[in-house]
């Protein structure tokens, strides 16, 4: 922190010197106005800048051996106010800038205290506050204070108005303010002192420009400055018509800008330069040295290894999409070939790396899907489903060899693929063949009562223009699907009250809805859902 303290000091001195030789008495006002605050503000600014700066490491000689015993170790012993001497030094400063910011609020505590208890009247931009102890014209903000006898008498002079409203129209007070919050901040800066004496005179400057380019009259606006050249009275925070009422004031009306201001001022960017350079902060830091490492010895592939790249390589690859459509097999195949090939043999191939490959997924085939009908037992298939058709009817089908029927079902329930399923129309196992000689019938099992509703299942007998109901329990619904006589279906879902108003108004059993599949995450198969149907024909 003190080192930080120490660069502030040195760039503003250092910027302050080349406003007192170079700019001070050249008639750049506004330049210099906003020179002096910025060069208070970058002060503070340069000795923040960081630069990393890279070096090349430094080969450090072999240390060199000295025996025990030959040189004495040196003890440092601590001194017992190094602990707290920088503490206290911080907490000084500290304790002397709260005072004068402080002091600084008290001020402009005063100054409101006085604009709020006088009158005041508008005049242009500002407002005229007049004030029986005020002896002396001032400004501060917007305010302009004058003696309120003096006004009323008339003897305060027009060209005096019009350079506090000079002021007031250039803000000056918020440069006093800024100058007043650094000083309190770095008091221990002498220099910040200086620069606030010459921001007020530049300030009596630009005001006295204001007054003579409005008036015109430059003799007489000076022959009032001569007037009161014996006033001085200090005025916090405040710009005043007699503060500084010296021959510099006089000199810089009659003075015209050189020929060589401009140059001056640009002489200011190779000072920010050189101020840059010597007071910011650079860290330096070595060059990372790598250190050398073998070259990586790759055992060469053989000439088989390397034709089966190849042909990996041209199996693979897609003309629609321009790229290698491969799987997990021929991906980790092929870059292992070729990680592992000299780069001689690499030049010969295709580049693995800049390659557009497409890694396919993984396909995982369903614990259902069978192994798949040959081609004869396919062209069987297609015989039997063919004399079997009924012409002109779809989906009818008329057994005449049950055992080719049922031989014919079962390789399409069992044997075919999924895509072997789909290239065929599916036939539907045959009935029961009828009993030959010596042979008895099977007994069929026994029909379920008609569920049609009546007296006796003690329900209401169905619609006359019903011809059939079809009631399915699929998952967790409950779907009735109604044919009727004109031949107009219609399907409804009754899952859940209606099943039960239904069931009790017609007397016919409702099954209950099948629980939800289970899903198998080792075989990744789902199990088929069982579905009753139950058919019901008027």
């Amino acid at each position: 922190m003190i080192l930080y303290f120490l660069k502030v000091i040195a760039c503003s001195g250092l910027l302050y010197a080349f406003y007192f030789f170079l700019l001070q008495k050249e008639k750049m006002l506004v330049f210099n106005r906003f020179y002096l605050l910025g060069a208070v503000a970058v002060s503070f600014l340069i000795p923040l800048i960081l630069f990393r700066i890279t070096i090349e490491a430094i080969e450090v000689p072999a240390e060199v051996s000295v025996p025990l015993g030959t040189v004495a170790p040196v003890v440092a012993k601590p001194l017992f106010f190094i602990d707290w001497l920088p503490g206290a030094a911080y907490t000084i400063v500290l304790l002397i800038s709260l005072v004068l910011f402080l002091r600084l609020a008290y001020r402009v505590w005063r100054l409101k205290q006085k604009i709020g208890k006088q009158e005041y009247r508008p005049f242009y931009e500002a407002r005229i506050v007049l004030s029986a102890h005020d002896r002396l014209p001032h400004s501060f903000l917007n305010y302009i204070f004058l003696n309120s006898e003096q006004f009323e008498q008339g003897e305060i002079d027009t060209a005096v108005l019009e350079h506090e409203l000079a002021h007031v129209r250039q803000k000056h007070s918020w440069d006093i303010l800024f100058i007043e919050l650094v000083q309190a901040l770095c008091w221990f800066n002498p220099l910040i002192w200086l620069y606030k004496r010459s921001v007020q005179l530049n300030h009596e400057f630009l005001a006295d420009q204001a007054v003579v380019k409005r008036t015109g009259n430059t003799q007489s606006y000076q022959r009032l400055l001569l007037k009161n050249v014996y006033v001085n009275n200090f005025i916090p925070l405040a710009s005043s018509f007699y503060f500084f009422t010296t021959k510099k004031r006089l000199l810089m009306l009659q003075r015209n800008q050189s020929k060589f201001a401009v140059l001056k001022a640009l002489l200011l960017i190779p000072l920010l330069g050189a101020l840059i350079g010597i007071f910011s902060e650079k860290v330096y830091s070595q060059k990372e040295v790598k250190q050398f490492s073998p070259p990586k010895i790759v055992k060469d592939l053989t000439e088989n290894d390397i034709l089966e790249y190849k042909t990996i390589m041209s199996r693979d690859y897609n003309k629609a999409s321009k790229g290698y459509k491969m799987d997990n097999d021929d991906y980790s195949r092929a870059k292992y070939l070729y990680g592992h090939m000299t780069s001689e043999d690499a030049r010969t191939v295709v580049n693995f790396n800049r390659a557009k490959i497409f890694v396919l997924p993984t396909v995982v085939r369903d614990v259902r899907e069978h192994s798949g009908a040959t081609a004869e037992e396919m062209e069987e298939y297609k015989k039997v489903e063919s004399s079997s058709r009924v012409a002109g009817k779809q989906g009818g089908y008329q057994v005449t060899d049950w055992a080719a029927v049922q031989q014919a079902a079962d390789l399409y329930s069992n044997k075919m693929t999924k895509e072997q399923r789909a290239s065929v129309p599916k036939m539907p196992p045959p009935p029961p063949p009828a009993p030959g000689r010596g042979q008895s019938a099977p007994v069929p099992p026994p029909p379920p009562p008609p569920p049609t509703g009546g007296a006796d299942m003690k329900g209401e007998p169905l619609p006359a223009d019903v011809e059939g109901l079809k009631i399915t329990a699929p998952g967790h619904k409950v779907y009735i699907t109604v044919k009727y006589k004109n031949g107009s279906i219609i399907k409804e879902d009754i899952t859940g009250s209606k099943a039960q108003a239904f069931e009790k108004k017609y007397g016919i059993k409702i099954p209950s809805p099948q629980p939800p599949p289970l899903k198998d995450e080792n075989t990744r198969m789902t199990p088929p859902r069982i579905v009753k149907d139950t058919v019901i024909k008027k």
